[in-house]
């Protein structure tokens, strides 16, 4: 419940890093995707991670919701990520995330998310998490090619 709103809503929680994915949608059909997790403590400057976990997407009419899996490379000595996620209907890619150092965080809009064999530009916000980036999370949408807002919203942790 917020703001008086109700949701309904799938929910993954990672004991590792105390992580937590939601996917959820109320009844007008509003989807939506969180990604949470602990504070970033030393972020690598070198050496390369990789990382595998759990993927949502969901539609913005609330008739689409898939769960599949993630797996991403992170290259911390050039500051670079490389994003594969699928579920059965649907993938997301990204390759060349560029890492901000002072935050952990990464952030592009030249990804691609095919959904039903219909592939899209798409962006991706994303934040390494816990002691020396032990876990990864974020959220991927479509870049709203028609200005009424994006169709599909995603979410991965891992």
């Amino acid at each position: 419940l917020y703001e008086g709103v109700t949701y309904d809503g799938v929910a993954y929680r990672e004991s590792a890093d105390e992580s937590l994915l939601v996917l959820g949608g109320d009844a007008a059909g509003y989807t939506f995707a969180l990604a949470q997790a602990n504070a970033l403590t030393n972020l690598p400057t070198s050496g390369v991670a990789t990382y595998a976990g759990t993927n949502m997407i969901g539609s913005r009419d609330g008739l689409f919701g898939e769960v599949g899996t993630f797996s991403m490379l992170a290259d911390f000595a050039n500051g670079r990520v490389a994003l594969e996620g699928t579920t059965p209907s649907s993938s997301i890619s990204a390759n060349g995330l560029r890492i901000n150092d002072s935050k952990g965080t990464f952030v592009g809009d030249r990804g691609t998310l095919t959904v039903n064999g219909i592939s899209q530009p798409a962006s991706i916000v994303g934040a390494f998490s816990g002691d020396e980036a032990f876990g990864v999370s974020g959220i991927y949408l479509d870049n709203d090619a028609d200005g009424s807002g994006p169709e599909y919203v995603g979410a991965f942790d891992g």
